[in-house]
């Protein structure tokens, strides 16, 4: 506060009033603070009376203005390359009042130098004094609700007590015994409420791994099916509450340990933060986390390496404000020895090199830890020991004496007597097989069971594009968005005519878009016998065909109208039947292998389906032996 304009007179004028509002504040009830320090807080709640009186309406008005930083997330200045702002003053305004509720302790107690914030659940203790406001509805603190120099106080769901922190035992006995939820929303809003207290229970990624696969791609209002496995997971997490742990707020002035572990069978992390305060060991926080499963082909190592740089990112707010370096401990050898070799510089793997950045810009301390309980317990996780790599000749000789240059070659510097400084290049003594080997998708049984599709994006249009695989044959509509809605009507509404309803199941290859992931087990196309397959995100030619028909579009349109560059329906409707009448490779056009009749006479052609799929498939195997020797480096 800052100059209130109504400010209670001294104690000598208040010789008429019976009792003060501020009296009923709560202040050093289990006498923790010395006697002169409980004064001066007394004295100044006596000057803020008018705060605490029934008929306050609010903290904006004749008493002061308060201060309070409103966290908007990152977002950039408005002033910033022209932006416009995102907030208007209405909601500046209306979003500072909802954060009252939470910040008027430092507001009203701004004399005091013992503060409690609290946010997300997260408390900070200063100079050994707490001062905690207890929320509620009303926009006026209650008074008898107001606490200063407290030994035990709730906040939020967590329950404050000495320096630790632990979860509130009616959050823990709210969902230990609720019942299993029906509809996707209210799993979600469950799985939102224990995430809440991850921090405090041990391997929480992993309990909630299946229940968050569970709503993953279904819509808020559909119904769980829960089956035995899904009711498994649901009662294993339930279990876990019990082994709620208490947990300590970090000080600046504590040492902070962070061990780290990853798996590859789980393909998951698991982080505890321990702080050493007064030669007492004392746990901090737990942190676990789900990995992708694409790094399941990743060394040990290396997920030990993405192990400790996502622990070191997420306690960095600990890390930064800590008077004393932290220490992360790893079982992982070559990454210690990397780390202390050059601190970042180099490493056998590049991957481990790239996290080893991290470690270097926080600037911590990384120690080995061998001890026979985690070298087992990966054992049991189905990965060998990742120190295994160091066993190999050539890695130890590379460990102590090479480094890398500017260029980024692997060099040794020779350093003889009375000779210049010289920097040979390391050739290793077996180089890995380079060249990739090609493959092509077993060809379809009929003509008309195999197609292609994506989305052209051009002028602020999306087209979406079709392709039959054998006939090359092309299909296009205009649609609105990508949203899977209208990518399934497109899809329908253009097979419609020429797909049999009783026929044989149409496979579309896609690219692993979002729109097209939601249709992978759609009930709509699964009726009229069409299923989605999806292709392999690292795969650069995942979907080849539609790519290549949308190139043949985009030619196909500069040359038939360059001039205008939005398309009509109609417009695009005749640029895509000249597609189709192009000549290919086969002497045939797209148009006259889909109809079997010549394009101008449309007399028919002597054609059969297995011929023209043999020698499509025959001509893609003979050309892999180029795309070999074009990828080889």
């Amino acid at each position: 506060m800052k100059s209130p304009e109504n400010a209670v007179p001294d104690k000598s004028q208040l010789h008429k009033a019976q009792v003060l509002h501020s009296d009923l504040v709560g202040v050093d009830p289990d006498g923790l603070l010395q006697l002169c320090v409980e004064e001066k807080i007394k004295a100044l709640l006596r000057q803020y009376d008018n705060i605490f009186s029934p008929t306050f309406k609010g903290y904006n008005g004749a008493v002061g203005a308060l201060e309070a930083k409103v966290n908007m997330g990152p977002v950039q200045p408005p002033q910033r390359k022209g932006r416009i702002p995102q907030y208007s003053k209405t909601q500046l305004v209306t979003l500072q009042e909802k954060g009252l509720k939470y910040c008027v302790v430092s507001t009203l107690f701004c004399g005091v130098r013992g503060i409690c914030e609290v946010y997300n659940g997260d408390a900070w203790i200063r100079d050994g004094v707490r001062g905690t406001y207890l929320p509620c509805t009303c926009a006026r603190p209650p008074t008898t609700k107001t606490i200063i120099a407290h030994k035990q106080a709730t906040i939020l769901c967590w329950l404050l007590e000495f320096g630790s922190i632990r979860a509130s035992p009616n959050r823990i006995a709210t969902l230990s015994i609720c019942q299993s939820p029906k509809t996707t929303r209210a799993l979600r809003s469950l799985v939102g409420a224990y995430k809440l207290l991850s921090c405090v229970i041990k391997k929480s990624s992993g309990l909630l791994s299946l229940l968050e696969n569970a709503v993953a791609v279904c819509e808020s209002k559909d119904t769980i099916l829960w089956t035995e496995e899904l009711n498994s997971a649901f009662s294993s997490a339930q279990n876990a509450l019990s082994t709620c742990r208490s947990i300590a707020l970090p000080l600046p002035t504590d040492q902070l340990w962070i061990v780290t572990d990853g798996a590859l069978k789980t393909c998951g992390l698991r982080v505890t933060l321990y702080v050493i305060r007064n030669d007492n060991l004392l746990l901090a926080r737990f942190f676990s986390a789900k990995l992708r499963q694409t790094l399941r082909q990743w060394l040990p190592c290396e997920i030990e390496a993405i192990s400790i740089a996502a622990s070191i990112k997420h306690f960095s707010p600990y890390i930064i404000q800590s008077s004393s370096t932290a220490c992360v401990l790893t079982d992982s050898k070559p990454y210690v020895q990397a780390f202390e070799l050059c601190r970042g510089e180099f490493s056998s793997s590049t991957l481990v090199s790239t996290f080893l950045s991290t470690a270097s810009r926080y600037q911590v301390f990384i120690r080995h830890v061998s001890d026979l309980r985690r070298t087992v317990a990966h054992l049991r996780q189905g990965t060998r020991p990742s120190k295994k790599l160091t066993n190999i000749k050539d890695i130890k000789r590379y460990l102590n004496v090479a480094s890398l240059v500017n260029d980024g070659l692997l060099v040794v510097k020779r350093n003889l007597p009375f000779a210049p400084c010289r920097e040979l290049i390391i050739v290793p003594r077996q180089t890995p097989k380079v060249r990739k080997e090609q493959n092509s998708t077993n060809p379809p049984e009929t003509i008309g069971s195999s197609f292609a599709a994506d989305v052209l994006k051009r002028e602020r249009q999306l087209v979406f594009v079709l392709r039959e695989c054998v006939t090359s044959y092309t299909f296009t509509k205009l649609f609105d968005s990508e949203r899977h809605q209208d990518l399934r009507d497109a899809i329908i509404q253009l097979l419609a005519e020429v797909h049999p309803l009783n026929g044989p199941i149409a496979v579309f290859r896609t690219d692993p878009a979002s729109g097209f992931k939601t249709l992978v087990k759609d009930e709509l196309l699964a009726r009229q016998r069409i299923t989605i397959e999806l292709g392999r995100p690292k795969n650069v030619n995942k979907n080849s065909v539609a790519e290549k028909a949308i190139q043949e579009l985009e030619d196909e349109i500069l040359c038939s109208n360059p001039s205008s560059p939005i398309l009509k329906p109609v417009m695009l409707s005749l640029v895509t039947a000249r597609l189709n009448t192009r000549i290919q490779n086969r002497g045939l056009s797209a148009r006259e292998m889909w109809t079997q009749r010549d394009q101008f006479s449309n007399k028919q052609i002597p054609l059969t389906d297995q011929n023209l799929i043999i020698a499509q498939h025959e001509r893609r195997s003979k050309n892999h032996s180029h795309s070999e020797r074009k990828k080889c480096p």
